[in-house]
């Protein structure tokens, strides 16, 4: 049935809408826009689009004709104007994730036929925001950050991936203006960010792989806080009349924490040892130990893979002046302030932790163990 058009509030369309950023963004926007959310799945159990104040529309981004169906369903309901398109479905991979052949199709080639698609059901189409992330940049050294003007880092799969698909949205977007936000590592108060929850589970279960790193114990890896990106992105939209044509900004906290300095605060918060003591080890050590960990063992917990080893040590640390300046969106809340909650909720329920994180358990020993190390 198609939606009266009077009255109705600008219509933004997510890709990617029951995924963990776009639920998020999604009930982020519900108030002043119409969103219409476009995914694969319809999300977990406790997704709700309704709740979200969306409209969700079941596709696949990498069928050329189930994206035009989508889009066409779209159009009919709420017209041929967008305000915004926020294109989330392509992965969010950091450098400590596999980024695999089939996330590089959806990248690149969801991108392409999403714009298409765009192309042929919208005349007016006012803006196109694309999620794309940090480590699209070389990492700098410790005690130096990134700005967008920074070099780009082209031998690593998930960055060329990206970078491509950001070519693409620049060349061929129909929109009237594009923005790439470059993010950082994405956590919430229960943590879900991989390598962070990987970190934890390490010194909770105290293991000897929570006392090393491969590693320049004295970089670190920029972070956001959830609730924090929304507004960033919502910011985006909202300022969407005022910025360039075509803008890429640097999104994350203006602290990042070193390795060691993550270490000493999780030994704290954790097991109340003001000193945790990480050694670093050498890289060759750690990749041949993730290798035959991967193959022989099926804890793939201690040194996570070697695909991760290869980037250990990389600082990305962010100047967010741009999105300062052009979106009036800085951090308000930071990693060293939401771990205590995180660390809270591992010590309540460690197996939902490790659950909603999507851990391994480790064996119901191992667990009353760690409660008991820790205090909980």
């Amino acid at each position: 049935m198609k939606v009266s058009k009077h009255a109705m509030k600008p219509v933004v369309l997510v890709t990617g809408c029951s995924g963990f950023i776009g639920t998020a963004l999604c009930a982020s926007l519900r108030k002043d826009y119409q969103v219409v959310g476009i995914d694969r799945r319809a999300g977990p159990p406790c997704f709700d689009a309704s709740h979200c104040g969306m409209h969700f529309i079941k596709t696949d981004l990498l069928s050329e004709s189930a994206t035009h169906e989508a889009l066409r369903s779209a159009k009919s309901a709420f017209g041929s104007d967008l305000a915004s398109v926020v294109h989330l479905a392509a992965p969010y991979c950091d450098h400590l994730h596999r980024f695999s052949a089939a996330a590089e199709k959806l990248t690149v080639d969801g991108t392409r036929l999403l714009l298409a698609g765009i192309r042929r059901n919208f005349s007016n189409v006012e803006q196109f925001v694309f999620l794309s992330s940090m480590t699209v940049h070389e990492p700098c050294r410790p005690g130096e950050t990134i700005n967008e003007n920074s070099p780009l880092e082209t031998r690593i799969g998930h960055s060329r991936h990206e970078l491509r698909a950001e070519k693409i949205i620049l060349q061929s977007s129909p929109a009237d203006s594009n923005a790439i936000l470059r993010i950082a590592g994405v956590y919430n108060s229960h943590c879900r960010n991989l390598s962070l929850a990987n970190q934890i589970a390490r010194i909770f279960e105290n293991r000897l792989t929570g006392h090393i790193y491969p590693g320049d114990l004295e970089s670190g890896q920029a972070l956001v806080y959830i609730e924090d990106l929304t507004d960033a992105m919502r910011s985006t939209i909202t300022c969407r009349d005022r910025l360039p044509p075509s803008v890429t900004i640097l999104i994350g906290e203006d602290e990042t924490l070193s390795y060691d300095h993550l270490q000493r605060l999780l030994g704290y918060h954790i097991h109340g040892e003001a000193d945790w003591e990480t050694a670093r080890i050498p890289f060759v050590v750690a990749k041949v130990g993730a290798w035959m960990r991967v193959r022989l063992s099926k804890d793939m917990k201690p040194l996570n893979s070697p695909w991760i080893t290869n980037l250990a040590g990389s600082h990305y640390a962010l100047d967010t002046g741009k999105a300062a300046r052009l979106l009036g969106w800085r951090n308000r809340r930071s990693i060293r302030r939401i771990l205590p909650e995180i660390v809270r909720f591992l010590k309540a329920n460690p197996r939902s932790f490790y659950k909603t994180n999507r851990l391994d358990l480790p064996p119901p020993m191992d667990i009353r163990s760690a409660v008991g190390q820790s205090g909980g």
